[in-house]
């Protein structure tokens, strides 16, 4: 009798278990999804300062840890020195939007790298670069590079 009831125990507490970890892991996956869209919006969202040349606004929107790390002046002489050489924009395709995990010469924290292959009327083909950082519940730029 006292077998059998503590077998009925184990037996609920597994089932409890295994929901436990079906339900957090459905959690982590609408997280991933929503994670993912926001660092497109965030993406979106700069590349549209970025080829207005509106370079004051690109600043503002950057992430705090960016702003931290870099002066005002130098974030926009660089960007502008990058972005005006290549004309008008032609067309962007997305890449990569994935995780990452570790990065060097940075806090612990949530990081996404996306990456665009694109087109502009002075240069071919270009790879753009985001590293984005979420700080609280907003992901924001942390650096933009290209090649």
């Amino acid at each position: 009798m006292k077998k059998k009831l503590m077998y009925k125990i184990f037996k609920i507490n597994y089932l409890i278990l295994i929901t436990l970890v079906f339900f957090n892991g459905c959690a982590t996956l609408q997280q991933r999804r929503i994670d993912k869209e926001a660092a497109l919006d965030v993406t979106n969202n700069w590349f549209k300062y970025l080829d207005e040349m509106n370079y004051e606004k690109l600043w503002e929107i950057s992430s705090e840890l960016l702003k931290l790390k870099t002066a005002k002046e130098d974030f926009l002489r660089v960007i502008r020195g990058i972005r005006e050489p290549l004309g008008k924009v032609i067309d962007r395709d997305l890449q990569v939007n994935d995780v990452i995990s570790l990065i060097k010469h940075y806090p612990d924290g949530e990081y996404r790298k996306v990456v665009y292959w694109s087109e502009y009327e002075n240069k071919d083909f270009v790879r753009e670069y985001f590293l984005l950082i979420k700080e609280g519940d907003r992901w924001g730029v942390l650096r933009y590079d290209f090649i």
